[in-house]
């Protein structure tokens, strides 16, 4: 309710109550134990409220402002004494008083005071006229928000510091602007300029205090001086006393420039000596994009460097604020650049580099590579070069790479070091073009030369995939018959190249698996072997934990067996055996290693079906 109502008649909500007390005071008014309201003065209201046991307590509330808000405040005979529910109930009675039209101004009779919301004072009525009964006019009424504001407004006045003697004269001093630094890191520069007694201009004095005083202007600022500081509000300021100034890099930077213009105030790298004319306001120029010569005393750099910037007609510099402006140095105007290029263009135009002639070639590729990716931009920005830039198609020549994986970490003092057998297989794949070696699916062209000069080599993405592919079927083909936790990397998107960010090793993990295992001998001796044949290139830096054994023997053991051991669908022997004749053996074979009898059957057997020997 108390919200609600304060809301409602002076558009904001009270500070200073809390939840708690005004839901208590609520019931306190609906309880009617409101006696009397009655505003002493404005903003302060006295009333009489009865207790919880029936006693009556005087509490006074008092409405301050306190910035965008008004706060509440009271103070009370009850035991709490400040900012109790009492205070809340009065206020709720004073504020539907209000609302009904019965409350009683500041200096009313008290027995015109208006008990809860019982009793209503009638209308007031002028003495009556001859031979009849005027009613009095209704005077025009203000918010009470705003009549609180009047007031405040008005205690101010005692509070004012005048000085003792004449103020000093002010209409002598003024602010002016200078214009200085790289076009494409400009800066502004302020000044106040001091008159002498004899009506003189003194020595320009640096004024670093513009933003700072953006809220309050002194006297002797104009109406652009307010206005610049507000738009330049946002900008850091230089350091004190140095030459830096306020970086124009804001989003109004070139609304204070031509403000500044149009007032007069600019001038052009120092400030103003006795007449020295400041920049003229000019109309918009058009502007192209187009590789500019970067030789000046400024630039540093050796003649045929270009740099990519505004050109405009008629001819002048660019300053890249983000809604960029021509300067014309010789004629001392400054204007905007009519309809500029987006602000993002402008923004990465504004940091370009010098680009030396050795590098034209290479940054020529670059840029045409990236156009080629951009289409919208291609009529935007011109080559470096002044004309096309080859292409010439690619094609890849698949790479191979086995490396070994130890674990990490580095042995502490007193840890036994990593045993010998848990180093990984990692099984990689890389492309080259032109005989560069690089990730695949990563790129969409790579910049090249031959005998006629640089060519963009676009790279075939399904040709990289499809080996790929190959190379994933060589690995599960290795591993048929052998359980040795091979494990395959998810394979690339379809839109690597483009969603990839740049880096990288330069190789593709493929798969991984236990080095000392059969699988990882068949990549390293088999599989690496036949690719290297179908025109793989192959880096095998693996380092695989085997032994090689010598046998001492290699025996053959030919051995008979009863025909009852015989599985029962076996073919038997002819008929003809001789009697007393056995009709089964069986052959094992083996190798003896250190006095160790191996069986070689089921090794042969593996080695057979993963296809390491032709059967």
């Amino acid at each position: 309710m108390l919200f609600d109502l304060f809301r409602s008649h002076f558009g904001r909500l009270p500070l200073g109550l809390d939840g708690p007390t005004v839901t208590r005071g609520e019931a306190v008014f609906k309880a009617g134990r409101v006696l009397s309201v009655r505003e002493r003065t404005p903003g302060v209201l006295d009333a009489e409220v009865e207790g919880s046991n029936g006693e009556t307590y005087r509490t006074t509330l008092r409405l301050t402002l306190s910035g965008t808000g008004m706060r509440v405040g009271s103070s009370c005979s009850c035991p709490v004494a400040h900012d109790c529910k009492h205070g809340v109930a009065m206020l709720i009675g004073w504020l539907l008083d209000l609302r009904d039209g019965v409350a009683q101004p500041a200096g009313a009779a008290d027995e015109a005071i208006v008990a809860g919301r019982g009793a209503r004072a009638a209308p007031a009525r002028a003495p009556d006229g001859p031979g009849r009964a005027v009613e009095a006019a209704v005077r025009p009424t203000m918010d009470g928000y705003e009549r609180l504001r009047v007031l405040d407004w008005v205690r101010e006045l005692r509070a004012l510091k005048l000085p003792d003697g004449a103020p000093e004269p002010v209409a002598g001093s003024a602010l002016c602007y200078v214009l200085r630094g790289d076009p494409r890191r400009p800066s502004l520069l302020v000044f106040r300029i001091r008159r002498r007694a004899d009506g003189q201009p003194g020595e320009p004095e640096q004024y670093p205090s513009l933003a700072a005083h953006a809220h309050a202007p002194p006297p002797f600022w104009d109406h652009s001086d307010a206005q610049a500081a507000t738009l330049l509000s946002g900008s850091p300021p230089g350091p004190a006393g140095s030459s830096a100034g306020i970086p124009l890099d804001g989003p109004r930077a070139q609304d204070v420039l031509l403000l500044l213009a149009r007032a007069g105030k600019l001038y052009l790298e120092q400030p103003p000596q006795r007449d020295d004319p400041p920049l003229a306001c000019g109309e918009p120029r058009p502007a192209a994009i187009a590789w500019l010569p970067a030789v000046g005393a400024t630039e540093g750099v050796a003649d045929g460097t270009l740099r990519l910037g505004l050109r405009p007609e008629p001819q002048a510099d660019t300053l890249y604020t983000l809604q960029p402006c021509w300067l014309d140095r010789a004629a001392l105007a400054i204007g905007p650049i009519a309809s500029p290029p987006p602000a993002a263009l402008c923004a990465w135009m504004r940091t370009a580099p010098a680009v030396s002639p050795d590098a034209t070639d290479e940054v020529a590729l670059a840029l045409h590579a990236q156009l080629r990716a951009r289409p919208a931009l291609r009529d935007l920005i011109p080559g470096i070069t002044g004309g096309p830039v080859r292409e010439r198609a690619g094609v890849p020549r698949p790479v191979l790479g086995l490396f070994t994986l130890r674990p990490r970490g580095p042995v502490r003092a007193g840890q036994k070091p990593v045993p010998a057998g848990r180093e990984t297989l990692a099984v990689s794949y890389a492309v080259e073009y032109e005989g560069r070696r690089m990730e695949p699916l990563r790129a969409t062209s790579i910049g090249a030369r031959d005998d006629e000069g640089p060519v963009l080599v676009t790279c075939d993405p399904q040709a990289e995939r499809a080996a790929l592919s190959a190379l994933r079927d060589a690995l599960r083909d290795a591993s048929l018959g052998a359980d040795d936790a091979l494990a395959f990397a998810p394979p690339p998107a379809p839109d690597t190249a483009g969603a990839r960010p740049r880096g990288g090793s330069g190789w593709l993990t493929v798969a991984t698996l236990p080095a000392a295992t059969v699988t990882a001998a068949r990549i390293k001796f088999d599989v690496a072997q036949r690719l290297a044949a179908q025109g793989w290139a192959v880096v095998d830096e693996a380092e695989l934990p085997l032994d090689v054994l010598v046998p001492d023997a290699v025996s053959i053991d030919l051995r008979a067996v009863e025909p009852t051991g015989v599985p029962d669908g076996s073919p038997r022997l002819p008929r003809d055996t001789p009697a007393g004749g056995v009709g089964w053996f069986e052959l094992q074979s083996g190798i003896q290693v250190a006095g160790r009898r191996i069986d070689l059957a089921p090794i042969l057997a593996q080695l057979i079906a993963g296809g390491g020997f032709e059967a």
